[in-house]
């Protein structure tokens, strides 16, 4: 399995490799999917998955993945493996390591709490100077809830955290605050 692996993703290999193993022409399937993985093909994810689930495997590879993960493709895995398992704290704790593919976790780990409705905690993730995705999700999802002003006010508060240095991400917070607002008709609150 060492020689399936090469020497990029090492750990995503192995992992490969070894729920692959017994399948008819091994090396070109790992070859396969560790390629469909390279591209975030969400499909080959789900696959992985359902292969690691069917073999009652999952913990297993969440403690490789923890082990071996340097890679972003093995870490976005591994964050999807642990929500699978509910381990948000887990996936919290990696939220907040500034470094490496793990500050995506944030984004990753927002979108579970937005779908969850788990509106205090998705507020947490959202800091000044975090992205401009993670302040529109908590709009959208403060929408969902029938909260509008709520959502409005956290659109606001996005734009004014927003360095001047990045206008794009502004006109975009701005743009979406304007968009809510007319389709909710106040236009009474649209300052732009």
């Amino acid at each position: 399995m060492r020689t399936l692996a090469g020497s990029e993703n090492e750990g995503l290999a192995l992992l490969l490799a070894d729920t692959l193993a017994g399948q008819d022409d091994l090396e070109a399937k790992v070859a396969v999917m560790k390629v469909r993985l390279q591209v975030d093909e969400e499909d080959a994810r789900d696959e992985l998955i359902e292969l690691l689930r069917a073999q009652d495997r999952i913990d297993q590879a969440i403690t490789f993945l923890q082990r071996y993960t340097h890679e972003y493709v093995e870490w976005n895995l591994l964050v999807r493996l642990l929500l699978l398992q509910g381990r948000v704290k887990d996936v919290q704790l990696m939220a907040y390591e500034e470094s490496g593919p793990r500050r995506d976790a944030r984004s990753m780990v927002a979108y579970h709490f937005a779908e969850q409705g788990r509106i205090d905690e998705l507020r947490r993730l959202v800091t000044p100077g975090s992205s401009t995705g993670l302040a529109l999700l908590l709009a959208r999802a403060l929408v969902a809830r029938g909260r509008v002003d709520e959502a409005v006010r956290a659109l606001d508060r996005a734009v004014e955290d927003t360095d001047a240095r990045y206008p794009a991400a502004i006109e975009r917070l701005t743009k979406a605050e304007a968009d809510l607002l007319a389709e909710y008709d106040r236009p009474d609150q649209n300052r732009n």
